[in-house]
C-alpha cells in the first residue's frame, strides 16, 4: 500500500508545475518509502537522489530552477576541455560537464561536506565516469584548515554562516595552488557556487584569471551569503570584470549581456543571481 501511494505521488509531482506543496508531498513520499532513486536527468546521465533534500526533489521532478542556466553553461563546453566545478554538491554540473568534454577532457570537482562528497562519488560510480577528479576540500584564498558550518541534514554548508550547531574542520586550498601542483596549465571553464566564499576563491585564482586564455566563468552571486563572508555581490561582480570579462544572464535559454549587476530575480529564499562571464580580451 505504501509503495502504491508513493508511485501515485511520484506520478502527480512529475506532471504538475512547481507549487509550494511539492516539497511537502515529496517528503511524505520519502516517509512512505525512504529509498534512493536513480533519476536520468539527461540521456545517458543518471543521478542518485534523496527526497529528504530540496535538490533531490527538484532533480527528481525536473523542476530545478537553474535548468536553463545549466543547459546554456554546458552548451559552451567542447570535447577536450578542462572544467572546474567548485561546490559540486552531488554532481549535477560535474556529470553533465564530464559528458560534454568527453574522455579527452577532464573535470575537477570540489565538495568539502563529507556526506555530500560521498554522494558525489556514488553518482560518479553509477555513471562509470573516469574523467572526473573529485576532491574533498574547500577552496579559498589561503591554505590550511577552517571551521565549516554544516547545513540542514548535512546537505550543504558554509565557511562563514552557522545554519546549525554542527561544525567540522575542512582542509583549505587555493585553486591556483591546486592546479599548479597537478601540472594543469589551462582551464577552460569554472563553475563557482560556494555559499558566500566566492570572493575569497576568486582571490585564490588570480593567476588563472590573469592567463591570456582564461576560462569561462559561471558564478553565483548570493547577496546574503556574500555579506556574511565579509564581501558583497557588488565586490565580486566588479572583481571579475577587472580581469576582462563580459557578464551575461540567461534569459529564455539564451545569453544576454548586461552592463552592470542587476537586481536579483530569485527571492524565494535568498536574493541571488547566476552570471556567466565570457572572456572579453587578454587580461592586463
Amino acid at each position: 500500500m505504501r509503495r502504491r501511494l508513493f508511485d501515485m505521488i511520484a506520478w502527480y509531482l512529475k506532471r504538475t508545475s512547481p507549487h509550494p506543496g511539492r516539497g511537502v508531498l515529496a517528503r511524505f513520499a520519502w516517509w512512505l518509502d525512504p529509498h534512493e532513486i536513480i533519476h536520468e536527468m539527461a540521456p545517458g546521465v543518471r543521478i542518485k537522489v534523496w527526497l529528504d533534500r530540496d535538490d533531490g526533489v527538484a532533480y527528481w521532478t525536473n523542476s530545478y530552477e537553474q535548468h536553463d542556466e545549466v543547459r546554456v553553461f554546458v552548451s559552451l563546453l567542447r570535447p577536450g576541455m578542462v572544467v572546474v566545478d567548485v561546490g559540486a554538491n552531488i554532481g549535477m554540473y560535474t556529470l553533465l560537464s564530464a559528458r560534454a568534454v568527453g574522455p579527452s577532457g577532464s573535470v575537477f570537482a570540489f565538495e568539502p561536506v563529507p556526506e555530500v562528497y560521498r554522494r558525489l562519488t556514488e553518482n560518479l560510480a553509477i555513471n562509470e565516469i573516469a574523467n572526473v577528479v573529485p576532491s574533498r576540500i574547500a577552496l579559498s584564498d589561503r591554505t590550511g584548515t577552517a571551521r565549516f558550518y554544516l547545513g540542514r541534514n548535512h546537505s550543504m554548508g558554509s565557511l562563514y554562516r552557522a545554519q546549525t550547531s554542527a561544525v567540522i574542520e575542512v582542509p583549505l586550498d587555493t585553486l591556483d595552488g591546486f592546479l599548479e601542483r597537478r601540472g594543469v596549465a589551462k582551464v577552460d571553464a569554472v563553475k563557482l557556487d560556494a555559499e558566500g566564499a566566492e570572493m575569497h576563491i576568486v582571490r585564490g585564482m588570480h593567476r588563472l584569471l590573469g592567463h591570456p586564455d582564461r576560462p569561462i566563468l559561471f558564478v553565483e552571486h548570493n547577496f546574503g551569503a556574500l555579506r556574511a563572508a565579509g564581501s558583497s555581490a557588488e565586490e565580486l561582480f566588479t572583481a571579475i570584470l577587472r580581469y576582462g570579462y563580459t557578464p551575461h544572464l540567461v534569459e529564455k535559454g539564451r545569453l544576454r549581456p548586461v552592463p552592470a549587476l542587476v537586481k536579483p530575480f530569485r527571492t524565494s529564499d535568498e536574493p541571488y543571481s547566476n552570471y556567466i562571464f565570457l572572456p572579453r580580451e587578454p587580461a592586463a
